[in-house]
């Protein structure tokens, strides 16, 4: 899976080992609404970003700063963040950019004893491992960064620098770092590798050069512009236009089969007609198309990722002028007929299915999950801090914060009520006790939800245990209820179940 390395080596910065602190909206256990990671720093600051996901949602990895200038890299499982450590005590800096799918492989970058240097994390361990340097490269490489690790974790990418080089590797195994393009004479930035070997990423024209070309790279190094055959030609003006005549892209993504390929491109002036146009790309089939812009005054979009099977991309969206950050928009797109990818912003997303933010805004949606399910990435608290984010998303909608499954009926509440259908809500079927339950969403809150029973749902209940106080424990649903009467009321009862 992803991760996407900002700027050059030579600015990659120190870090120190601080004490974290924690603040979800949501408990990551229930799989619910918007999880608020917080950060490793003292106190009520908090810096952090999130770059990529397990395929489960449960390990969130990423880098916060724990000293002005200075990051180091986390996870956050369990309902907590930890922190994962430094090649080199005495120069401290780490970030993680890329997990594999079930969690085993973390891959990023330390400072080591000179440079920074690609590393890799081993499951459950807090302590880096050096990956080293490119051995094979025209010339001695300075540093590495690992920016990615395959879905099945077999195979790792990124990049080593050098006098007026850059270099990108894939490390297959337990092989040494290997360029993909020794003889190249500009630079190489690998973003994302798939289980297949194919790796994407962008190439510099030259040292000193600000255009760059996306690539993919299967043995041999292709530009996607010359790969790029349209079908067809729309007025940019238009929605879903394929690009032609790309001044500069960068690859950043790529699906679990090879296939689909994401990122950015520009477009020159006159073809637009307006002014320069940045739009985030999905290309399939040697085809580049534009993905939407959320707003069409402003032309500026990334797609940092893409779900395994290519057909959920995400990333931001500028809602205003350009260069002001703050109002970038995190953003998901999501295929339709005809090859058809509209924008949508997720903080829409999340307000229009009643999930209750707290003040809290996604700017960069920076990864998401092999299986569409978690996104990742980083927003503004309420204090205006950068803070990571993990949010549990369908592109068929949310029910009190749980994800509708592909049948749009069946939602997975986990400790709460197990699988439900939702088809019929406020009138909710349990599975589990063959029984409905009325939900209403205004009776859910963080930590558990007021039910209303009635009779026939009571029943199946089964035997409840009790100590005597209003609290029983049922072995069906597996977890503690709060009758508001001992005695089950003619039709029905209320209950309150918590999470």
């Amino acid at each position: 899976m992803k991760g996407k390395c900002a700027g050059n080596l030579r600015l990659l910065v120190y870090t120190s080992c601080l004490v974290l602190t924690c603040g979800p909206v949501w408990s990551l256990s229930t799989g619910r609404g918007i999880t608020r990671l917080g950060g490793l720093t003292e106190g009520n600051y908090v810096w952090s970003h999130a770059e990529d996901v397990s395929n489960d949602g449960s390990i969130v990895v990423g880098y916060s700063e724990i000293e002005s200038g200075r990051n180091e890299a986390f996870n956050y499982s369990f309902g907590e963040i930890h922190h994962m450590g430094f090649l080199n005590q005495a120069d401290q800096m780490s970030r993680a950019f890329g997990i594999s799918s079930d969690g085993s492989v973390i891959v990023g970058e330390s400072r080591g004893q000179d440079y920074p240097e690609a590393t890799r994390w081993a499951r459950g361990s807090m302590f880096p491992d050096s990956m080293g340097f490119i051995n094979d490269a025209p010339t001695s490489t300075w540093g590495s960064v690992a920016t990615a690790v395959s879905p099945d974790g077999r195979l790792i990418v990124g990049e080593g620098e050098s006098l007026n080089y850059l270099h990108a590797f894939i490390k297959i195994g337990d092989d040494i770092l290997r360029s993909i393009n020794p003889e190249n004479v500009g630079g190489l930035r690998a973003e994302d590798v798939a289980n297949n070997g194919t790796v994407v990423g962008s190439r510099r024209l030259s040292y000193y050069s600000n255009i760059y070309h996306a690539f993919r790279w299967q043995g041999n190094l292709e530009d996607l512009e010359n790969l790029n055959k349209p079908e067809y030609y729309k007025d940019l003006q238009t929605d879903y236009a394929v690009i032609e005549g790309t001044d500069s892209s960068r690859a950043y993504a790529v699906s679990a089969d090879g296939s689909v390929v994401v990122g950015q491109a520009t477009t020159p002036m006159d073809v637009i007609g307006e002014a320069l146009n940045w739009p985030a790309f999905r290309w399939e089939n040697d085809v580049m198309r534009q993905l939407d812009h959320l707003d069409d005054r402003y032309r500026q979009s990334v797609a940092y990722d893409v779900s395994g099977d290519g057909n959920i991309v995400v990333g931001f969206s500028t809602i205003s002028l350009w260069p002001n950050s703050t109002d970038r928009e995190a953003t998901v797109w999501i295929g339709g007929d005809e090859g058809v990818y509209p924008a949508l912003s997720l903080n829409e997303w999340a307000d229009n299915y009643n999930i209750d933010r707290e003040g809290f805004r996604m700017e960069e949606a920076r990864a998401i999950s092999q299986s569409g399910r978690f996104i990742v990435g980083y927003g503004r608290n309420e204090k205006g801090q950068q803070e990571a984010f993990r949010l549990v998303f369908s592109e068929h909608g949310s029910w009190s914060g749980w994800p509708v499954e592909d049948d749009e009926t069946t939602v997975e509440t986990g400790p709460f009520l197990q699988d439900v259908n939702i088809s019929q809500s406020p009138w909710v079927f349990v599975h589990r006790i063959h029984g409905w339950v009325h939900v209403l969403p205004e009776h859910i809150s963080r930590n558990g939800a007021w039910v209303y029973m009635p009779l026939s749902s009571v029943e199946q209940l089964g035997e409840l245990a009790s100590d005597g106080s209003p609290w029983k424990y049922s072995r069906k649903l597996k977890t503690w209820l709060h009758r508001l009467s001992t005695e089950s009321a003619k039709d029905g009862d209320w209950t309150y179940i918590p999470f």
